[in-house]
């Protein structure tokens, strides 16, 4: 499947980030400050949630 292959890629680059990248304050196309940690937690807790719901929709 094409989407274990991209999160395989994206888990290779982030664990060969250092925690200087990690933490460091980047700035979106709207100005917003952001941290590769922080977008990371949103990613998990995003994709949990969708879990649950094809979990739940399964279940029916």
């Amino acid at each position: 499947m094409e989407a274990i292959k991209y999160r395989r890629e994206i888990l290779s680059l982030l664990k060969s980030f250092t925690n200087e990248i990690f933490m460091k304050a980047h700035e979106d196309a709207d100005g917003n400050l952001f941290t590769i940690h922080q977008y990371v937690n949103d990613f998990i807790w995003h994709d949990q949630h969708h879990i649950g719901q094809m979990k739940n929709f399964m279940s029916n």
